[in-house]
C-alpha cells in the first residue's frame, strides 16, 4: 500500500511538471521501479532517476528515492528529467554534439565527456527551474553534499549553484573550494546565464574549466560521485542519429573561458541571455573520419554494430549528393504491387509512411522505431511509361584502395551516391566488390536489388589483396541478349567500373577466352545501357595505351588523378551518361 501511495503522489505531480516546460508538451508517464532487478532490466544504474532517448522515457527508482529521503521532491525531480527531453540536450543528436565539443577540450580525459556533459546540462535545467519556477532544487543536492566533499570537481560544481542562486558559501559546497576554483566557478555561472538559449555553443568552454579538477581528482585517486547521472546511459538502445558525419565546431568554443571577453561583459551577458542571440563565431563543418565517428558513438554508450556504423556514416555523407537517376522510355508502364514493409526513419519522405501498419504496431508513434513504409515492385501495365536504367557497378578493393571501415574511402562514398540515387529513381543496383577473382575475392549483392543493407554490406567490405578483375562473373551476367540472369528482356543496364590501372587485368582475363577482348564489346551490347569507367592514375605511355584500348571496345573512360575526384564524378555521372533529350 505504501508503494502504491507513493506512486500516486508522484504521478499527481507529473502533469504539473510537464506544464512547467510547456502546456502543449506530451510525454508518456514515468516508469517507476522498485527493485534492483527492475532497475537492471531497464538500464537504470547511475542515478535515482534517468532518461532514455530512444523512446523519450523517464524512469524513477522509487527504491533509491526512498533510501535517499527524496520522497517529497517529486515535482523538482520529474521537472528536471523532462528538461533533458524538452530543453537540453533535447535529443540524442544534440547530446552527441555536446560530447564531441567537450571531448576536444578534455585531452587525456575524453572518456569522461559524458560525465561532464551530464553536469553541464543539469546546470542549465536546474537554473531555469529555480529562477523561473522557484523550485527548491538545492534541497535535492543537499542530500549528496557529504558524499562528495573530497572531490575538487564536485565542490567546484556545487559552488556554481551557490553563485547562480545567491546562496551563502557552504550551503551546498561543504568542502574546500580552492581560490582558483572560485574564479572558475564565476566563469561557469556566467556561461550558464550567457548561453541559456544555446547550451551547445559553450560546451567546450565549460569542459575546459573542468580539466584541472579532473586531473586533480585522478592524481589524488579521489572517487567522485556524479550526483545526478541521468544521461550517462541515455543513448543505449537508440539508433544512430543524422548529422554526425560532419563536425560543426565553433572556433570560439575552443577558447578557454578565462580569455573570452564576452564572459566579462555583464551588460552583454544579460542582453544575449534574454534575447537568445547566437554566438558570433562562424561554425566550421569538417568531415569527420570514420574512426572518430565510431569513437563518438561508443563514448555515448550506443550499442551498435560496426556494420551499422559504417552504413550510416557513408549514407549520410552521400545524402547531399543524391540526384534522381535519368530514365529511358519503355513501351509499357508499370503498376505498383505491395511486396512488404521496411522501417521508416527520419530523413525519408513523410508520404512514404504506411500509417495503418504503423499504428497497428502500437498506439504510440516513435519515428524510426515503430514507423514503417511500403515496399512496392512493379507489374506490367497497359500504358506507356518510364523505366529507369539499372546500375551494375564494379568497385576495386585491392591493396591500393582505402579500407572504408578504418579510413575514409571516396570509392565507397561514390558507390553510395550512385546506388542511393538509383534507388531514389526506383531502379535496382548490383554492386560487385573485387580484388582478385583468381583467389575468390569477389563479393556481390544478391543480384540487382533495392535492399540498402545488402548494397552497403558489399560497399563497406574490403579485401586489400592482389588485383584480378572478375571477368568470369561479367561474362556469366551478359552471355547473350536472351541470357541475362535476373534481368527482364526490356531492362537496360549501365556498367560502371571504378578502379586504377588494375583494370588492365580485365583485358588480360578477356584475352584468355576464345573470342578475346572482342567478347567485351558484345557484353556491353547485351547490357544495353552503356558502359563507363573512372580510373585513378597519372598518365603514362602504357596507361594512355590502356585507355585507348578500352575506349575502342566501347567504354567511356574518365581519368582522374585522386580518389576525391571520384565523388564529383559520381554526382555528375547520371547527367553526363544517362540524360535524355
Amino acid at each position: 500500500m505504501e508503494e502504491q501511495a507513493l506512486v500516486a503522489r508522484w504521478n499527481a505531480r507529473w502533469y504539473e511538471a510537464l506544464r512547467l516546460w510547456s502546456p502543449y508538451l506530451r510525454l508518456r508517464e514515468p516508469l517507476y521501479l522498485w527493485t534492483e532487478k527492475e532497475e537492471h532490466e531497464q538500464g537504470l544504474h547511475d542515478s535515482f532517476a534517468v532518461i532514455r532517448f530512444w523512446d523519450t522515457q523517464v524512469m524513477v527508482s522509487l527504491r533509491k528515492v526512498t533510501a535517499l529521503g527524496l520522497q517529497d521532491h517529486a515535482l523538482s525531480i520529474l521537472a528536471h528529467e523532462i528538461g533533458h527531453h524538452s530543453y537540453t540536450p533535447g535529443d540524442l543528436g544534440e547530446h552527441l554534439r555536446i560530447l564531441d565539443r567537450m571531448s576536444g577540450m578534455l585531452p587525456g580525459f575524453e572518456h569522461l565527456a559524458p560525465v561532464v556533459a551530464n553536469l553541464y546540462t543539469d546546470l542549465f535545467i536546474n537554473h531555469r527551474l529555480k529562477t523561473r519556477h522557484k523550485l527548491p532544487i538545492e534541497d535535492v543536492y543537499r542530500v549528496f553534499r557529504e558524499q562528495v566533499h573530497e572531490s575538487r570537481l564536485m565542490q567546484w560544481y556545487l559552488r556554481i549553484y551557490e553563485l547562480l542562486w545567491g546562496l551563502a558559501p557552504h550551503t551546498l559546497a561543504v568542502g574546500q573550494v580552492l581560490i582558483e576554483d572560485e574564479g572558475d566557478a564565476i566563469l561557469a555561472s556566467r556561461i550558464i546565464r550567457r548561453f541559456s538559449e544555446h547550451p551547445l555553443q559553450a560546451a567546450g568552454r565549460f569542459a575546459a574549466l573542468t580539466l584541472n579538477k579532473l586531473e586533480s581528482d585522478y592524481s589524488a585517486k579521489t572517487r567522485f560521485h556524479v550526483l545526478w547521472g541521468d544521461t550517462l546511459r541515455s543513448a543505449e538502445g537508440s539508433a544512430i542519429p543524422e548529422g554526425l558525419a560532419y563536425q560543426d565546431l565553433d572556433p570560439q568554443d575552443g577558447m578557454h573561458p578565462a580569455f573570452d571577453p564576452e564572459l566579462f561583459d555583464e551588460q552583454g551577458e544579460e542582453k544575449l541571455a534574454s534575447s537568445g542571440i547566437e554566438s558570433k563565431g562562424k561554425v566550421n563543418r569538417n568531415r569527420r573520419g570514420i574512426n572518430d565517428y565510431s569513437t563518438l558513438l561508443q563514448r555515448a554508450g550506443m550499442r551498435v554494430t560496426a556494420q551499422e556504423v559504417v552504413l550510416k556514416y557513408y549514407a549520410e555523407l552521400a545524402s547531399p549528393h543524391l540526384i534522381p537517376f535519368p530514365q529511358s522510355r519503355q513501351p509499357q508502364s508499370a503498376d505498383p504491387q505491395l511486396e512488404g514493409l521496411d522501417p521508416w526513419d527520419v530523413g525519408r519522405p513523410l508520404d512514404k509512411i504506411d500509417w495503418l501498419e504503423t499504428l497497428l504496431r502500437g498506439p504510440v508513434v516513435i519515428p524510426g522505431v515503430t514507423t514503417v513504409e511500403r515496399i512496392e515492385n512493379e507489374v506490367s501495365g497497359q500504358e506507356s511509361g518510364l523505366r529507369p536504367l539499372l546500375l551494375d557497378v564494379y568497385i576495386d578493393s585491392s591493396g591500393s584502395i582505402p579500407n572504408p571501415q578504418t579510413q575514409f574511402s571516396p570509392l565507397c562514398l561514390a558507390g553510395a551516391i550512385l546506388s542511393l540515387s538509383a534507388l531514389r529513381a526506383n531502379s535496382r543496383v548490383r554492386v560487385v566488390l573485387w580484388s582478385s577473382e583468381l583467389q575468390g575475392q569477389v563479393l556481390t549483392t544478391d543480384g540487382f536489388t533495392r535492399n540498402v543493407k545488402d548494397i552497403f554490406r558489399v560497399l563497406t567490405s574490403y579485401f586489400g589483396s592482389n588485383t584480378w578483375f572478375p571477368f568470369e562473373l561479367l561474362q556469366k551476367s551478359y552471355q547473350s541478349p536472351n541470357n541475362r540472369p535476373g534481368l527482364m528482356p526490356s531492362e537496360k543496364v549501365h556498367l560502371l567500373v571504378i578502379s586504377d590501372d588494375g583494370v588492365e587485368t580485365m583485358l588480360q582475363a578477356a584475352e584468355k577466352t576464345p573470342e578475346g577482348v572482342e567478347k567485351i564489346t558484345r557484353i556491353l551490347q547485351y547490357a544495353g545501357g552503356g558502359a563507363s569507367m573512372v580510373l585513378n592514375f597519372f598518365p603514362s605511355v602504357r596507361r594512355l595505351e590502356l585507355v585507348k584500348k578500352l575506349r575502342a571496345l566501347g567504354w567511356s573512360v574518365n581519368v582522374v588523378n585522386n580518389w576525391e575526384t571520384v565523388i564529383d564524378f559520381s554526382r555528375e555521372f547520371s547527367k553526363r551518361v544517362w540524360s535524355q533529350p
